[in-house]
């Protein structure tokens, strides 16, 4: 069924109350059909009452009590509200197709409203629905976005509405599939999962792009939009689609009917004729900043801090050591620009930072290249312009000068509203509807703004009066204020928060437990986990103290007083109620609030001058009197503005991430030839954002290129560093992938507008509140670091300079792959993978298998792992962060006995080296990790340890589909919960190999003069050979070699695998674990089908450290990744391990092979020909 169903019936209802559970009964079928899911409940029975209270009412059951009791649910409607029937029948329909659990969710059921209003748009009680609703909500600042977190759901209005309906599934019917097969999707009381929820909707959308017509159709759009700077509809378009060809300003053989077909089919995607802002011109500041954190603090406290960071957009951040290095914009009213400086500089010099770099924002060009949408170009991983497919006319691009002083403009609560839309996506701004569909949208803007301002300062009245009323518990509150006063105002608003969202988690624990007294809470507690999520386990994990101090403050009360208790948590929410706020009124000072609470006068005061404001403010406009000429208007005046506010740019709405998976971030100094260089890497990719920069320091003025990187692999990857290096040489500055999703996260400064002064709203309080806040998340910290800038990163790269090589190499490797995913072919590699010792030992099978299409297409090589311990040796790996790389002697380090060296892809001051070498296990000492270790490095950090034991991580049975690989951060959070929370949970990975490393004294050991070593080293040299090459060959001294080490098991063979779309591995190095984290962790990643787990002993070491930890249990991991969102995936990771409480651990992501280091290091291209670290090995004891 893909039409709505009619909901007219309900107004027969309204009339005739009798026949309510009947006709809920039918539309519960009928959206049943529609949605294409079943309903959670079945059984329901309404009652229209009088006189229902409304007080303190949740806004997602407004207008009625509801009671469930063995299965039904019971409704009981309030009389007066009868006009609003249809939007509660309509939001308990819906709601019955949600989980028992997330039938409460803020954010499900803020959705579920706007999808309810999307339906019933022209019910003429939607205002006042809007209303209340609004008047029943919290209002939560999210501070680092400048929205309220209800405005997030506003602006699904653009998502739910009639055009994207027409699809298939459309975004109503998706959005509850999806929640289905992901009920785990909502993570946390206020986090708006619709970010998420774009993303996913959005690869559908993106099939609908590779179409030449549609290329050329877009192509059209852009030359027309950015020429005549503004859309109003459709006929215009097709008027200036014919006239600019006439006039030659379009050059497309495409017709006008096939132009017109294509606009309506461009309509209903993401992409929307979108305007950049001229940000100064407005009196903003843009800031381009570098943070590097020290690399002693965990990351779990860098990432809380970051997220909520004020005026903070699309942090991105880097993995190659144990510091966080974010990149990213901080997008402030001017006024704010001393305070963040000064914030830095305290962060500085309390050791926090390690360095940062600000830099305003002079120049910005866009280039989006279509090619790639091209139907020709799909089998290829980078378009080569070279080819006569390709089209120049393609590289599309916008470049805007930004205004260098700051302009102090008058704007409205209009000009804000329209500012905020017409910047993005469709969905979420202004796309091509007919302008009277935008105009509407900005009508609903501006109700919703005004009925939230309302709301807020109904709020705080509502609050503030009854807490006037009640002197003992306003005493309190006064009481808890001063208690946290120190940590400052975004301490004590978390530190309430976890206090609310803990006892709430108690009371339903104790009521679903039926528990008696305190000590049966801790017994429970003790025995079990409070929740089946990790976002809620973690508050109990990491806040032992605030929970003590809850059950023996406030639990004790629950059981000897129930009214004391409820006094108390009233205490603790009219407090958060009153941050909440504040924070929106940009109230941060503590003392100001004491003295609101003190003062009824000071309140007074407050609340008329906010009134005053609302009515002069955002209610001189009518909504009536907002009409296409207005908005036209406010356009063309934008644009024509001295400087200018705005500029046409659109391409900033077509969506490449399909195309992407790196984020490369640029900075080179300026230069003469700059942009001829530029130029040369330009039309490769994708996207390519190029910012002209001024360093706010130094007053030099840069340049940040974000180059948006397909999926490279690691050869390609060091292809691709070695062309950036060898172009921009000794003016680059920094370069690295970092990580993010690609999508630049909603934000606006509206609210930060004083609209009575006509300038933006300026408080100290804001980040003098948030430097308490960071430092009450830090520890003290004294050491200091001094950077040293390597002066020959040459050695490191090749001396490729031609981007066409990396396009052809890449593209070479994509035409040999032949992906296939059959479930058959890959049993058939399942099966030989668990018999594959037991088949090479038997040449005659092995050649038999490598016949089989499974082998061809999937087997890419055999190697093998020696089992070093049984020869007296052992393979040693070391991780290291040197902060003076000038000072290593590479050439020692890289000697006779080391077997591979790997780096990241990056350009910076220094970088880390991952190093492995083979060792004499009988040596007292470790040379290697002694010469690292001298004073004169300057070693940073490192890791140093050998393998104890691996599994081999090989099966298919999960995250697998015909198409391909289904890597879905949010089902493998529901399996780590389970794995962490579950005693229920069986999961055994599949398929497991482990192979055993550490000497248990009782297997029989070979010295370096027998027949089985001088074996071993015929076959391995500083690497395996490929056992597939010679077994069935006639080289037959090799293969008796491999299978006489086989069946003693000296070697374990592996398999490297092909054409199933592995496109990059990460490591991840987690040091002084006990055994049970060690196990949990390995159940837990074995959810990943390709990889390896070892389990390693050594030490490591963090400048910072009074000493050197030593560890007898940790892991190293090697995961193999398909195309998937990493990031999701990192931040799981960083709760698994803040959950199990490890401090440090490294995600290594994008190290490649450092031969060329090694090459250059010896001054020797064939250097690997004659390298041979098993042969050089020197042994300290007795030859066996």
């Amino acid at each position: 069924m893909s039409q709505l169903p009619d909901l007219k019936i309900i107004d027969v209802i309204s009339r005739d109350f009798k026949n309510a559970n009947v006709i809920f009964l039918d539309l519960l079928h009928k959206f049943q059909e529609y949605l294409g899911i079943k309903p959670k409940i079945k059984e329901f029975q309404f009652f229209l009452v009088d006189n229902l209270a409304d007080k303190n009412v949740d806004f997602y059951k407004f207008g009625t009590i509801q009671e469930k009791k063995d299965g039904l649910l019971k409704i009981k409607i309030n009389k007066k509200y009868l006009r609003f029937l249809p939007f509660i029948f309509l939001r308990e329909i819906l709601k019955c197709f949600l989980e028992e659990e997330l039938r409460n969710n803020i954010s499900l059921n803020l959705a579920i409203n706007q999808i309810m209003m999307t339906i019933l748009s022209k019910n003429p009680y939607l205002n006042e629905w809007k209303s209340i609703i609004h008047k029943n909500i919290q209002q939560i600042s999210l501070e680092a976005a400048g929205f309220n977190f209800i405005s997030n759901f506003d602006r699904l209005d653009r998502f739910f509405n009639e055009q994207m309906l027409k699809f298939n599934p459309n975004p109503i019917q998706f959005f509850f599939q999806y929640l289905i097969d992901h009920p785990d999707l909502v993570r946390s009381k206020y986090n708006s999962f619709n970010f998420i929820f774009f993303k996913k909707y959005k690869e559908k959308l993106l099939n609908l792009m590779t179409s030449n017509p549609l290329v050329e159709s877009l192509y059209s759009i852009i030359t027309i939009f950015l020429e005549i700077k503004n859309y109003k509809n459709l006929l215009q378009y097709k008027k200036y689609f014919q006239s600019f060809k006439e006039q030659g300003l379009l050059k497309t053989e495409l017709s006008l009917r096939k132009f017109t077909e294509n606009m309506e089919l461009i309509k209903k995607t993401f992409i929307s004729p979108s305007f950049l802002i001229n940000w100064r011109a407005i009196n903003i500041e843009v800031i381009v900043f570098v943070m590097k954190f020290n690399p002693i603090l965990d990351y779990t406290k860098i990432n809380k801090v970051i997220k909520s960071f004020p005026f903070i957009n699309s942090p991105k951040v880097s993995l190659e050591d144990f510091s966080n290095t974010i990149f990213g914009y901080l997008i402030l009213p001017l006024k704010y620009f001393d305070d963040i400086i000064k914030l830095m500089e305290y962060l500085k010099k309390n050791n926090y930072l390690i360095e940062y770099s600000f830099f305003s924002r002079i120049y910005q060009k866009q280039r989006v290249n279509l090619n790639y949408f091209k139907e020709g170009f799909t089998n290829q991983i980078i378009p080569n312009p070279n080819y006569q497919e390709y089209e120049q006319k393609y590289e599309t691009k916008v470049e805007f000068e930004y205004t260098e002083q700051s302009v102090n403009e008058n704007l409205s609560i209009l000009d804000f509203l329209i500012l905020d839309r017409i910047r993005w996506f469709s969905f979420s701004g202004l796309g091509f509807e007919r302008r009277d569909e935008s105009i509407k949208i900005l009508k609903s803007d501006l109700f919703d703004e005004i009925i939230s301002q309302r709301s807020l300062i109904s709020n705080l009245k509502v609050n503030l009066k009854e807490l006037y009323k009640e002197s003992e518990i306003r005493t309190e509150v006064i009481t808890l204020i001063n208690k946290y006063k120190e940590g400052g105002f975004f301490f004590l608003k978390t530190v309430l928060e976890i206090y609310l969202d803990v006892i709430k988690d108690l009371e339903n624990i104790i009521k679903n437990k039926e528990i008696q007294n305190c000590d049966e809470i801790n017994d429970f507690l003790s025995n079990y986990f409070p929740s089946t999520t990790i976002e809620h386990n973690l508050i109990f994990k990491t806040n032992k103290q605030q929970i003590e101090f809850i059950i023996k403050n406030l639990f004790t009360s629950y059981f000897n007083s129930k009214p004391v208790f409820l006094r108390k948590v009233k205490v603790f929410k009219y407090c958060s109620n009153l941050l909440d706020i504040c924070s929106s009124l940009k109230l941060f000072d503590l003392n100001i609030l004491i003295d609101i609470l003190i003062n009824e006068k000071l309140a007074f005061n407050i609340f008329q001058a906010k009134d005053k404001i609302l009515r002069e403010k955002y209610e001189e406009y009518q909504i009536q009197d907002i009409t296409s000429d207005i908005f036209d208007n406010s356009i063309e005046n934008y644009i024509v503005n001295k400087p200018p506010i705005i500029a046409p740019i659109l391409i900033n709405t077509i969506i490449t991430t399909k195309f992407e998976r790196d984020y490369f971030q640029l900075l080179i100094s300026n230069y003469n030839e700059i942009e001829k260089d530029i130029s040369k890497i330009a039309n490769i990719f994708p996207r390519i954002l190029i910012n002209k920069l001024r360093d706010l320091k130094t007053k030099k003025n840069l340049y940040h290129i974000e180059i948006s990187v397909p999926a490279l692999i690691k050869k390609e990857k060091n292809l691709f560093i070695s062309i950036i290096f060898n172009i921009f040489e000794k003016n680059l500055i920094y370069g690295k992938n970092h990580l993010w999703s690609g999508f630049i996260t909603g934000f606006s400064t509206r609210n930060f507008y004083d609209y009575e002064n006509q300038d933006f709203f300026y408080t100290k309080d804001l980040y003098e509140q948030y430097g308490k806040y960071i430092e009450s998340s830090f520890q003290d910290l004294n050491q200091d670091f001094k950077m040293v800038k390597f002066e020959n990163q040459k050695i490191l790269w090749s001396d490729d300079g031609d981007i066409i090589k990396l396009v052809k190499l890449a593209n070479n490797r994509k035409a040999r792959e032949n992906e296939i995913y059959d479930h058959d072919l890959l049993d058939r590699l399942r099966t030989f993978y668990l018999n594959m010792e037991e088949i090479i030992l038997r040449s005659e099978e092995f050649v038999k298998s490598k016949k089989d299409l499974f082998f061809q297409n999937h087997v890419k090589a055999i190697k093998f792992i020696p089992a070093f311990q049984r020869f007296n040796l052992s393979k040693f790996t070391t991780y290291f962060y040197s902060s003076d790389l000038n000072q290593i002697n590479f050439k020692s380090l890289l000697g006779t006995n080391f077997l591979k060296i790997e780096y990241p892809a990056s350009i910076d001051d220094s970088i880390p080296f991952l190093i492995d070498y083979v060792l004499s296990s009988n040596q007292s000492d470790n040379p290697i990790l002694d010469n690292i270790l001298a004073p004169e490095n300057k070693i940073r950090e490192y890791c140093g340890f050998v393998i104890k034991k691996t599994h081999a991580l090989f099966h298919f049975e999960m995250n697998f589909t015909p198409e391909g690989w289904d890597y879905d951060s949010i089902m493998f959070k529901e399996h780590l919960q389970n794995v962490l929370f579950n005693k229920e949970y069986k999961f055994n990975i599949p398929n497991l190999k482990t192979f055993q490393f550490s000497d248990n004294g009782e297997e029989p050991k070979y010295g370096l003069s027998s027949p089985e070593f001088q074996d071993l080293c015929e076959i391995y040299d500083y690497r395996s050979i490929d056992i597939k090459s010679y077994i069935g060959t006639k080289k037959v001294k090799t293969v008796e070699r491999i299978q006489t080490l086989l069946k003693k098991e000296l070697i374990f063979p592996y398999i490297t695998l092909k054409n199933l779309g592995f496109q990059e591995s990460i490591y991840l190095i987690i040091p002084d674990l006990n055994q049970d984290s060690v196990n949990t962790i390995i159940k837990i990643f074995g959810w990943f089908n390709y990889g390896f787990i070892y389990e390693i002993e050594g030490k490591y070491f963090i400048y910072g450290f009074d000493e050197p930890v030593e560890f007898t249990h940790g892991l190293m991991m090697k995961i193999y990744f398909p195309k998937c969102e990493l990031s999701e995936f990192k931040q799981l990771f960083d709760m698994i391990f803040e959950y199990l409480q490890v401090d440090h651990y490294l995600i290594l992501k994008d190290f490649v092979n450092g031969d060329t280091l090694v090459k250059n290091i010896h001054e020797d291209p064939n250097f690997f020909k004659k390298h041979h670290p098993l042969r050089n090995v020197k042994y300290d004891g007795k030859d066996v």
